[in-house]
């Protein structure tokens, strides 16, 4: 909107203020800034992953070194009984009948023993393939991530450079606004309660805003325009304006 219209200079300044505010509010709900979260959010689950398959890992490595140990008891304790029952040495047949018993016992102990191992071999194979693939999973993640970062800042830089030239046009409109009225209009934008739009005009003798109709010695004060008088309206008290 040219400020070298016929235009209020108070409603040339609020439509480039609304204007700018308009942009402020888009590049706050930039979308990448959710996708950004969601990303980010996905990665702490990765993560949460990741650190349980590891702390698996760390578990299944404690039973492993424990059934190594196992084994290797077993073995030494099979070699013993075997060598015992082959020395020669024994001649009894019950006692020979109790040696072959425990040989035979620690074998089928070593069998079993050879399962779990291979169950712990299978289980180790299963928790890489899942971190390998967790961890495919994160780097895409991050690469997603920064792909959205850098669309963020290149949206954000062109709004920037809108409200880089609104601030320019906006110096240029507030200069044509009375002091009075500019520092009131200053002061009202500042209120959470108007969100920004601080001027009306009279329309049908009433608030252009609120619709709340505007006493008539007010209504005369607006249709004189004076430079430095600031009619506010009764109601939403903004500023009123022909």
């Amino acid at each position: 909107m040219s400020e070298a219209s016929d235009e209020h200079p108070l409603l040339a300044l609020q439509a480039l203020d609304s204007a700018a505010d308009g942009l402020v509010a888009e590049r706050a709900g930039l979308s990448q800034r959710a996708a950004i979260g969601r990303c980010e959010t996905d990665r702490e689950g990765v993560e949460a992953e990741i650190e349980a398959v590891r702390t698996r890992e760390a578990e299944l490595t404690e039973s492993e070194r424990a059934l190594e140990r196992e084994v290797a008891d077993s073995v030494r304790e099979g070699r013993e009984v075997e060598d015992k029952l082959y020395s020669g040495k024994v001649q009894g047949v019950s006692e020979l009948e109790g040696l072959q018993t425990q040989l035979d016992s620690f074998r089928a102990k070593q069998a079993e023993l050879e399962e779990r191992q291979l169950e712990l071999m299978e289980s180790r194979e299963a928790l890489d393939e899942a971190l390998v693939s967790l961890e495919e999973k994160r780097a895409g993640c991050d690469s997603r991530r920064e792909d959205l970062l850098v669309s963020l800042a290149e949206n954000e830089a062109a709004i920037d450079g809108q409200l880089t030239a609104f601030a320019a046009r906006r110096q240029s409109a507030a200069e044509c606004v009375a002091a009075v009225p500019l520092r009131t209009y200053d002061r009202l934008r500042k209120s959470p309660r108007l969100a920004g739009v601080v001027t009306a005009q009279v329309r049908s003798n009433a608030c252009g805003r609120c619709r709340i109709p505007v006493p008539v010695m007010r209504l005369t004060r607006v249709r004189q325009d004076a430079p430095d008088d600031v009619v506010p309206c009764e109601n939403c008290n903004r500023i009123l304006l022909p």
